[in-house]
């Protein structure tokens, strides 16, 4: 992995995640949040052309896709496609997730975090 998580010393690959508790994964998802100076704040990036929201606080981790204005309901901002909290995590790329979806953006946990790191992590030296 390479960016801002390299330098972390907590494996956020999906073959470590697989071992540890989802509360366990949630701590180390907060530290992460809290050093990079975003902890408990609601944010925004773009991705592959799409708009995805995203919060780590105290409860969880989430990250939404928000839809587009044109035809969207008011009631339907968006959809969650990774969440984190003390008793699960699930992303687009866990099963049993099909593959053929084309609104999936096929990230997983570790994806997401190298993702928002280029945007609001520490620069890398």
């Amino acid at each position: 992995m390479t960016g801002p998580l390299r330098e972390e010393i907590f494996d956020f690959s999906e073959a470590a995640l697989q071992q540890l508790p989802p509360r366990m994964i949630l701590e180390q998802v907060q530290k992460l949040f809290k050093k990079w100076g975003i902890y408990n704040q609601r944010l925004t990036l773009e991705h592959e052309g799409d708009i995805y929201g995203f919060i780590c606080d105290d409860r969880a981790f989430l990250v939404y896709r928000l839809l587009s204005l044109s035809g969207a309901s008011r009631g339907a901002p968006g959809w969650p496609v990774c969440l984190v909290t003390p008793e699960e995590v699930i992303d687009e790329c866990s099963p049993p997730y099909p593959e053929e979806d084309y609104l999936a953006c096929h990230l997983a946990l570790a994806d997401w975090l190298a993702i928002i790191g280029q945007y609001h992590g520490e620069p890398s030296t």
